[in-house]
Protein backbone atom coordinates (compact mmCIF):
# COMPACT_ATOMS: atom_id res chain seq x y z
CA UNK A 1 0.00 0.00 0.00
CA UNK A 2 1.23 3.49 -0.82
CA UNK A 3 2.63 5.29 2.19
CA UNK A 4 0.78 8.42 3.23
CA UNK A 5 3.06 10.98 4.79
CA UNK A 6 2.08 12.32 8.19
CA UNK A 7 0.96 15.89 8.56
CA UNK A 8 -0.85 18.20 10.92
CA UNK A 9 -4.42 18.56 9.85
CA UNK A 10 -5.69 20.58 12.80
CA UNK A 11 -3.94 23.65 14.07
CA UNK A 12 -5.56 26.12 16.44
CA UNK A 13 -8.37 27.92 14.59
CA UNK A 14 -6.91 27.10 11.17
CA UNK A 15 -9.45 24.38 10.49
CA UNK A 16 -12.25 25.88 12.55
CA UNK A 17 -10.97 24.00 15.62
CA UNK A 18 -10.93 25.02 19.25
CA UNK A 19 -9.56 23.22 22.30
CA UNK A 20 -12.34 23.15 24.90
CA UNK A 21 -12.79 22.20 28.55
CA UNK A 22 -14.38 18.97 29.75
CA UNK A 23 -17.35 21.02 30.98
CA UNK A 24 -17.92 22.56 27.55
CA UNK A 25 -17.40 19.20 25.86
CA UNK A 26 -20.10 17.60 28.02
CA UNK A 27 -22.42 20.53 27.44
CA UNK A 28 -22.05 20.38 23.64
CA UNK A 29 -22.29 16.59 23.68
CA UNK A 30 -25.55 16.67 25.63
CA UNK A 31 -27.07 19.39 23.47
CA UNK A 32 -25.92 18.41 19.95
CA UNK A 33 -24.84 14.77 19.98
CA UNK A 34 -27.82 12.86 21.35
CA UNK A 35 -27.40 10.20 18.65
CA UNK A 36 -23.92 9.26 19.84
CA UNK A 37 -23.86 6.01 21.79
CA UNK A 38 -21.62 3.02 22.44
CA UNK A 39 -23.39 0.87 19.85
CA UNK A 40 -22.65 3.21 16.94
CA UNK A 41 -19.75 2.57 14.59
CA UNK A 42 -16.92 4.68 15.96
CA UNK A 43 -14.97 7.22 13.91
CA UNK A 44 -11.35 8.08 14.64
CA UNK A 45 -8.97 10.81 13.60
CA UNK A 46 -5.20 10.98 14.06
CA UNK A 47 -3.52 14.36 14.34
CA UNK A 48 -1.14 16.36 16.48
CA UNK A 49 -2.06 16.79 20.15
CA UNK A 50 -4.47 19.72 20.29
CA UNK A 51 -5.96 19.09 23.73
CA UNK A 52 -8.09 16.48 25.43
CA UNK A 53 -11.35 17.83 23.99
CA UNK A 54 -11.84 19.76 20.76
CA UNK A 55 -14.70 21.39 18.89
CA UNK A 56 -14.40 21.69 15.09
CA UNK A 57 -16.57 23.47 12.56
CA UNK A 58 -14.72 22.78 9.27
CA UNK A 59 -16.99 25.16 7.34
CA UNK A 60 -15.34 27.99 9.28
CA UNK A 61 -11.82 26.78 8.56
CA UNK A 62 -9.48 27.08 5.62
CA UNK A 63 -9.92 25.08 2.43
CA UNK A 64 -8.28 21.67 2.67
CA UNK A 65 -5.56 20.61 0.25
CA UNK A 66 -4.36 17.08 -0.41
CA UNK A 67 -1.64 15.42 1.65
CA UNK A 68 -0.19 14.46 -1.72
CA UNK A 69 0.91 16.88 -4.46
CA UNK A 70 -2.33 16.37 -6.42
CA UNK A 71 -5.62 18.12 -5.64
CA UNK A 72 -7.68 17.17 -8.69
CA UNK A 73 -9.96 14.86 -6.69
CA UNK A 74 -10.65 17.53 -4.07
CA UNK A 75 -11.46 20.16 -6.69
CA UNK A 76 -13.62 17.75 -8.68
CA UNK A 77 -15.69 16.76 -5.64
CA UNK A 78 -16.28 20.47 -5.03
CA UNK A 79 -17.17 21.31 -8.65
CA UNK A 80 -18.93 18.31 -10.20
CA UNK A 81 -22.74 18.22 -10.17
CA UNK A 82 -22.74 14.51 -9.32
CA UNK A 83 -21.38 15.53 -5.87
CA UNK A 84 -23.74 18.46 -5.27
CA UNK A 85 -25.58 16.78 -2.38
CA UNK A 86 -22.38 15.64 -0.64
CA UNK A 87 -20.27 17.56 1.88
CA UNK A 88 -17.33 19.28 0.20
CA UNK A 89 -14.12 17.38 0.83
CA UNK A 90 -12.26 20.69 0.96
CA UNK A 91 -14.29 21.83 3.99
CA UNK A 92 -14.63 18.64 6.01
CA UNK A 93 -13.20 16.63 8.86
CA UNK A 94 -11.63 13.35 7.72
CA UNK A 95 -11.71 10.13 9.74
CA UNK A 96 -11.55 6.35 9.65
CA UNK A 97 -14.43 4.12 10.70
CA UNK A 98 -14.33 1.52 13.40
CA UNK A 99 -10.59 1.10 13.91
CA UNK A 100 -8.29 3.64 15.54
CA UNK A 101 -5.06 1.91 14.51
CA UNK A 102 -4.83 3.32 10.93
CA UNK A 103 -5.40 6.90 12.13
CA UNK A 104 -2.33 8.92 11.13
CA UNK A 105 -0.84 11.43 13.56
CA UNK A 106 0.77 11.50 16.98
CA UNK A 107 -2.56 11.49 18.85
CA UNK A 108 -5.77 9.57 18.19
CA UNK A 109 -9.16 11.17 18.77
CA UNK A 110 -12.65 9.80 18.59
CA UNK A 111 -14.75 11.92 16.23
CA UNK A 112 -18.29 12.59 17.48
CA UNK A 113 -20.47 14.17 14.78
CA UNK A 114 -23.40 16.42 15.56
CA UNK A 115 -26.79 14.75 15.18
CA UNK A 116 -27.90 14.07 11.60
CA UNK A 117 -24.64 15.32 10.09
CA UNK A 118 -24.03 14.19 6.53
CA UNK A 119 -21.20 11.65 6.35
CA UNK A 120 -19.55 10.35 3.20
CA UNK A 121 -18.28 6.76 3.41
CA UNK A 122 -15.57 5.72 0.96
CA UNK A 123 -15.77 2.24 -0.58
CA UNK A 124 -12.13 1.64 0.40
CA UNK A 125 -9.87 2.48 3.38
CA UNK A 126 -8.68 5.70 1.69
CA UNK A 127 -10.05 8.10 -0.87
CA UNK A 128 -7.08 7.32 -3.13
CA UNK A 129 -7.95 3.64 -3.25
CA UNK A 130 -11.59 4.56 -3.92
CA UNK A 131 -10.92 6.28 -7.25
CA UNK A 132 -9.87 3.48 -9.55
CA UNK A 133 -10.40 -0.11 -10.55
CA UNK A 134 -6.81 -1.08 -11.17
CA UNK A 135 -4.65 0.45 -8.46
CA UNK A 136 -4.00 3.23 -6.00
CA UNK A 137 -5.48 6.51 -7.25
CA UNK A 138 -5.80 5.19 -10.81
CA UNK A 139 -8.42 7.71 -11.92
CA UNK A 140 -6.93 10.57 -9.91
CA UNK A 141 -3.63 10.16 -11.75
CA UNK A 142 -5.42 9.60 -15.07
CA UNK A 143 -7.31 12.90 -14.78
CA UNK A 144 -4.40 14.85 -13.31
CA UNK A 145 -2.11 13.80 -16.16
CA UNK A 146 -4.85 14.52 -18.68
CA UNK A 147 -5.20 18.06 -17.31
CA UNK A 148 -1.43 18.45 -17.45
CA UNK A 149 -1.42 17.47 -21.11
CA UNK A 150 -4.13 20.05 -21.80
CA UNK A 151 -2.49 22.69 -19.57
CA UNK A 152 -5.64 23.22 -17.50
CA UNK A 153 -6.12 23.26 -13.74
CA UNK A 154 -9.57 21.86 -13.04
CA UNK A 155 -12.54 20.06 -14.53
CA UNK A 156 -14.55 23.23 -15.19
CA UNK A 157 -11.95 24.41 -17.70
CA UNK A 158 -12.79 21.43 -19.91
CA UNK A 159 -16.05 23.07 -20.94
CA UNK A 160 -14.11 25.81 -22.75
CA UNK A 161 -12.30 23.33 -25.01
CA UNK A 162 -13.60 22.23 -28.40
CA UNK A 163 -11.76 19.36 -30.10
CA UNK A 164 -9.48 17.84 -27.48
CA UNK A 165 -6.79 16.67 -29.90
CA UNK A 166 -6.45 20.18 -31.27
CA UNK A 167 -5.83 21.53 -27.79
CA UNK A 168 -2.81 19.41 -26.79
CA UNK A 169 -0.36 21.73 -25.06
CA UNK A 170 2.46 19.23 -24.57
CA UNK A 171 3.02 17.42 -27.90
CA UNK A 172 6.02 15.64 -26.43
CA UNK A 173 3.72 13.96 -23.91
CA UNK A 174 0.78 12.75 -26.05
CA UNK A 175 0.20 9.62 -23.98
CA UNK A 176 -1.48 11.68 -21.25
CA UNK A 177 -4.23 12.51 -23.73
CA UNK A 178 -4.27 9.10 -25.42
CA UNK A 179 -4.61 7.19 -22.14
CA UNK A 180 -7.63 9.24 -21.13
CA UNK A 181 -9.31 9.03 -24.54
CA UNK A 182 -8.76 5.28 -24.74
CA UNK A 183 -10.26 4.81 -21.28
CA UNK A 184 -13.21 6.97 -22.26
CA UNK A 185 -13.80 5.07 -25.50
CA UNK A 186 -13.59 1.73 -23.69
CA UNK A 187 -16.55 2.82 -21.55
CA UNK A 188 -18.75 4.87 -23.89
CA UNK A 189 -17.65 3.44 -27.24
CA UNK A 190 -15.80 4.99 -30.15
CA UNK A 191 -16.48 8.66 -30.80
CA UNK A 192 -14.85 11.03 -33.26
CA UNK A 193 -13.94 14.65 -32.53
CA UNK A 194 -14.11 14.35 -28.75
CA UNK A 195 -14.75 17.69 -27.09
CA UNK A 196 -13.91 19.05 -23.66
CA UNK A 197 -17.59 18.80 -22.74
CA UNK A 198 -17.54 15.10 -23.64
CA UNK A 199 -14.60 14.59 -21.30
CA UNK A 200 -16.29 16.62 -18.56
CA UNK A 201 -19.36 14.39 -18.81
CA UNK A 202 -17.21 11.25 -18.71
CA UNK A 203 -15.52 12.41 -15.50
CA UNK A 204 -18.81 13.47 -13.92
CA UNK A 205 -20.83 10.45 -15.02
CA UNK A 206 -18.22 7.73 -14.60
CA UNK A 207 -14.65 8.31 -13.38
CA UNK A 208 -15.59 10.54 -10.45
CA UNK A 209 -19.25 9.72 -10.10
CA UNK A 210 -19.92 8.80 -6.44
CA UNK A 211 -22.50 6.13 -7.31
CA UNK A 212 -20.24 4.52 -9.91
CA UNK A 213 -17.31 4.53 -7.50
CA UNK A 214 -19.35 3.14 -4.59
CA UNK A 215 -19.39 6.10 -2.20
CA UNK A 216 -22.25 6.28 0.30
CA UNK A 217 -23.93 9.34 1.79
CA UNK A 218 -25.42 8.66 5.23
CA UNK A 219 -26.59 10.64 8.24
CA UNK A 220 -25.35 10.36 11.80
CA UNK A 221 -28.32 8.81 13.60
CA UNK A 222 -28.74 6.87 16.84
CA UNK A 223 -28.27 3.60 14.94
CA UNK A 224 -25.28 4.79 12.91
CA UNK A 225 -23.67 1.69 11.43
CA UNK A 226 -21.18 1.65 8.56
CA UNK A 227 -18.44 -0.78 7.47
CA UNK A 228 -15.22 -0.53 9.45
CA UNK A 229 -11.85 0.62 8.15
CA UNK A 230 -13.34 3.04 5.62
CA UNK A 231 -12.32 6.66 5.21
CA UNK A 232 -15.16 9.07 5.93
CA UNK A 233 -15.60 12.81 5.76
CA UNK A 234 -18.18 15.19 7.18
CA UNK A 235 -18.63 18.95 7.12
CA UNK A 236 -19.56 18.78 10.79
CA UNK A 237 -19.57 20.29 13.27
CA UNK A 238 -17.91 17.57 15.35
CA UNK A 239 -16.42 17.03 18.78
CA UNK A 240 -13.09 15.27 19.29
CA UNK A 241 -12.24 13.26 22.38
CA UNK A 242 -8.63 12.18 22.90
CA UNK A 243 -8.19 8.41 22.97
CA UNK A 244 -4.44 8.04 23.35
CA UNK A 245 -1.03 9.25 22.32
CA UNK A 246 0.47 7.02 19.65
CA UNK A 247 4.12 7.84 20.25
Amino acid sequence: MKHIKKYKIFEANRWGSESISLFKFKSLLKKNCKNWNENNTKIYRGTSDIGDYVFIDPLKGEIRSSIEDINVHIDSIDYLPSWKDYPKYSKSVIGISGDSQPAYGSTVYEVIPYDNSKIVVCPEPTIWESFGDGGWGEYIYLINNFFHGLDINNVNELKKIGNIMQHVSYPNEPNYIDYFIKKMQSVIGKKEDISGSDCYDFINDYLFNPDERGFELVKYTDNFTIPTYKQIWTDGPVLLKKIRKKY
